[in-house]
């Protein structure tokens, strides 16, 4: 029914070739590309306010058959999305449910299509599982809480792919090895069934006893002097988590990141729990004073996209610091 496709964040030629036709985004949170798309489902920037996308694509208008479906992340709320939007295309040209806060009211009028479509309640729940747990990640004021540890591998979370019940999906649908339309196929039986890829399970539980070893054993370096930043130098996938867990404002300095299987680079990211802790844009700007391409929205962005980054964690710490505009305690 749809093209899905994840977008290379950097410049090229089969990203120009990509938008030689329409292109429908899910959470493209990089202005430029967002605006060549038709439609972005998105909750970030000048999105923020909105439903995560998972909750938008139960109601958006579907794309045409054979439309290409990008985004630049997948995610449980991105594939999710495309999975919801499978679904609803597969059934009845894809009619619209009234949105998550009449469920009731629209299973009374048509019981039979809603179960039809979405075959048990569960469907709706899974959705609004991912959907809490993505929007959870910004919401609220931020607390401090308990790292991984082997008495308690998996305490609350921040990030939705850090709970035990969504780690093994998040895993499988972040698997770049993978297609993408098959980790979409994967997202929608698990919505449907709560059917999990079969390895995926073991891999999490084995990663999340690697995260407490490198926790340990110092491989992951954590540096908080107690105040509202806190730096995480290291390539694991929980890193941001890891942070989070210790302050609302969070430097992840990742040694090798790559970027769908490309070769890696040295990638900075640097978000905040929620607006006002930081003035990120004036982070942005003198960073990139320093080394050009440096960018994103008030809560989340890093270095240039696609290029190792050469500044010293002193250079990036300073610029944080000078931009801190709140405490903790």
């Amino acid at each position: 029914m749809y093209d899905f496709v994840v977008i290379d964040p950097r410049a090229n030629e089969e990203t120009e070739r990509m938008f030689q036709n329409p292109v429908y985004g899910v959470e493209i949170t990089i202005p430029a590309l967002a605006e060549r798309c038709v439609w972005n489902l998105d909750h970030h920037g000048v999105n923020v306010g909105l439903p995560p996308a998972i909750e938008q694509a139960l109601t958006c208008k579907l794309p045409p058959e054979g439309a290409t479906i990008a985004t630049i992340r997948p995610d449980l709320d991105s594939v999710g999305s495309m999975a919801v939007m499978a679904r609803r295309a597969e059934w009845d040209e894809g009619r619209p449910v009234t949105g998550l806060g009449d469920w009731e009211t629209n299973l009374s009028l048509d019981l039979h299509w809603s179960e039809t479509m979405f075959q048990t309640l569960a469907f709706r729940d899974r959705v609004l599982k991912v959907a809490t747990a993505d929007a959870g990640a910004t919401a609220g004021e931020w607390r401090p809480l308990n790292l991984p540890s082997r008495s308690t591998p998996w305490p609350e979370a921040v990030a939705a792919s850090d709970r035990q019940d969504l780690s093994a999906i998040a895993l499988a649908v972040s698997d770049y090895k993978v297609p993408l339309v098959e980790r979409v196929e994967w997202m929608r039986q698990w919505l449907l069934s709560g059917a999990e890829p079969e390895g995926y399970r073991d891999k999490a539980n084995s990663d999340r006893q690697g995260l407490i070893k490198a926790l340990e054993d110092g491989t992951i370096k954590v540096t908080h002097d107690g105040g509202c930043v806190a730096v995480v130098e290291s390539s694991h996938r929980s890193a941001m988590t890891i942070g989070y867990s210790l302050a609302p404002v969070v430097v992840a300095i990742n040694p090798t990141f790559s970027f769908a299987g490309n070769p890696p680079v040295r990638k900075i990211t640097i978000c905040q729990y929620s607006a006002g802790y930081v003035d990120l844009q004036a982070v942005f700007a003198a960073l990139s004073n320093l080394e050009p391409g440096w960018g994103g929205t008030d809560t989340i962005g890093g270095s240039p996209q696609g290029a190792a980054s050469v500044l010293s964690a002193e250079e990036i710490i300073a610029a944080v610091t000078t931009a801190t505009r709140a405490t903790v305690g």
